[in-house]
């Protein structure tokens, strides 16, 4: 009796802990970032307009300047 019940629960807690619906949900946010595609800037803070590498252009955000770059270009 003891048996089958502790390999019940086992069973159980497996089945819960299958990864269905985070499968959806990485689904999901992949389609939402090609949408929605932003571009990747650097955690930087520049008072005036500064150079950026090849590639880079600058960016201005709010009262700070940065660079970023299209996440498509590589």
């Amino acid at each position: 009796m003891k048996f089958s019940a502790v390999a019940l629960l086992t069973l159980a807690q497996g089945i819960l802990a299958m990864p269905q619906m985070s499968d959806k949900t990485n689904e999901m946010a992949k389609r939402s970032a090609e949408i929605y595609g932003r571009d990747i800037c650097w955690p930087l803070c520049a008072s005036e307009k500064i150079e950026c590498p090849e590639e880079w252009y600058p960016s201005q955000q709010g009262d700070c300047w940065t660079c970023c770059r299209g996440i498509g270009e590589e």
